[in-house]
């Protein structure tokens, strides 16, 4: 005798495994990484939760009474990056604790019902704060942990300098060289003779900068580096100046309380691009009255990431206006006799007019966007400025030639200083016929 026929309809699936890479248990399963050509499994897993263990050292956890313990709640990044320093610099901002849920201070607090409730949120609330700290302590233990191992490596292979885990503060770590350069006396070119067998293994198999360019690029990065650190800060700060409030008190004692960094930061910014005030005017706020330094400015803009930084301070506007108006003619200056001089090194192909492949190119249309802003707009002396510095350079007819953003940033001046100028100004009228001279007559 058969058994029953199966029942009509569709058979039940299996339950469906969802792929979680957001579990901080040490004891959790591997993230399924396939290898590739380019990297192994080992090296996608150590890239995957080097990534992603800033988020779980910075997490809040709460009190679930559902589930009867601790679990980590997620939410955005940067959300949680505001949240942390509202907690940590905020004067007039407290948390308040309901029920295990972590309230900020703008919204209405809840009515307590009695002294047992009361009792029992600051309890959640000291043992939230030793969670904090279990969670800070578990960080610095890593990162010296880290640090470490990092020396100890570099030690035992000989290797040029260390590479430390970087983490969201501080997006790309440097190489940290312990060897001093120092210029060549007398007395070591009397004995060069003797010491040559010493590095013919390295100067003939491939020549060596020379001492002056290879500091002038660490000083290059390092400028780049501590720029892209305040950056980052202004934008963080930012984000808490957006923030609504209650009342115009509390955003009173908020701005008087981050003004001071945001100052700081931009000062840094100013002097990564060489901006400085003359000796005898430093209490003067005023950025009018800031010198530019195109030796620093030159050396700034001489990497690519000191570029890109540029150009995403002018996108971003974060570099106060007046900054950036005031270094508009030291910068027109710097980007066409750079490009000119260093333009076998810039241009490994034959195409020139690749807006893809031109090393300018973004700093340029950055450029382009400040000067056909109208409010605010960029005034008439420092366009002026930028005219005459872009026609003392010799080729720079030759420049715009052969570069289209390089042309469509005189284009951008020049139809600018059309529209602001008054009918009756002679100077600009000379200028602009003496470069359309110069223009025709190629």
């Amino acid at each position: 005798m058969t058994g029953p026929p199966p029942a009509m309809g569709f058979a039940a699936l299996p339950p469906r495994i969802s792929n979680l890479f957001d579990n901080p248990d040490r004891k959790a399963s591997p993230v399924p990484a396939k290898a590739t050509s380019c990297m192994t499994s080992k090296d996608i897993l150590t890239v995957v939760h080097a990534s992603l263990r800033p988020l779980y050292a910075m997490m809040h956890y709460v009190n679930n009474p559902q589930q009867g313990g601790t679990v980590s709640h997620h939410a955005d990044f940067y959300h949680l990056q505001f949240t942390k320093q509202q907690q940590q610099h905020s004067i007039a901002r407290t948390n308040t604790s309901h029920n295990g849920i972590i309230l900020p201070h703008s919204y209405p607090s809840p009515p307590s019902t009695n002294n047992n409730s009361k009792n029992s949120n600051d309890k959640k609330e000291q043992e939230q704060q030793e969670q904090r700290e279990q969670i800070a302590l578990r960080e610095q233990k890593f990162v010296v942990t880290t640090e470490k191992r990092a020396m100890d490596w570099s030690k035992n292979q000989q290797t040029l300098g260390q590479m430390v885990k970087t983490n969201v503060y501080r997006p790309r770590a440097l190489l940290s060289v312990p060897t001093v350069v120092r210029k060549p006396s007398d007395d070591d070119n009397s004995n060069n003779n003797n010491n040559n067998n010493i590095h013919d293994t390295d100067d003939n198999s491939q020549p060596q900068p020379p001492p002056s360019a290879r500091t002038n690029l660490w000083k290059a990065r390092l400028l780049t580096d501590r720029g892209y650190n305040a950056m980052l800060e202004l934008i963080e700060l930012r984000t808490i100046f957006a923030a609504p409030t209650n009342n115009k008190q509390d955003d009173d004692q908020r701005r008087e309380h981050y003004l001071p960094q945001v100052q700081r930061h931009i000062d840094t910014l100013h002097k990564t691009f060489g901006m400085h005030r003359p000796p005898n005017n430093n209490n003067n706020t005023n950025n009018n009255s800031m010198l530019v330094n195109s030796s620093v400015l030159a050396l700034t803009l001489s990497v690519p990431k000191g570029r890109t930084l540029l150009a995403r301070l002018l996108h971003l506007a974060i570099l106060p206006h007046d900054s950036a108006a005031l270094m508009l003619p030291t910068l027109c200056q710097t980007v066409f006799h750079d490009y000119h001089h260093n333009k076998t090194n810039h241009n490994n192909n034959n195409n020139n007019n690749n807006i893809m492949n031109h090393p300018y190119a973004r700093l340029l249309q950055a450029i382009v966007g400040l000067v056909r802003t109208v409010h605010p707009s960029v005034q008439r002396d420092e366009l002026i400025s930028s005219l005459d510095n872009i026609q003392a350079d010799p080729n720079f007819i030759q420049t715009i030639a052969n570069s289209r953003p390089h042309m469509e940033l005189l284009h951008a001046i020049l139809t600018r200083c059309q529209q602001i100028c008054p009918p009756h100004d002679m100077e600009w009228k000379q200028k602009e016929q003496a470069i359309l001279a110069k223009l025709s007559a190629t």
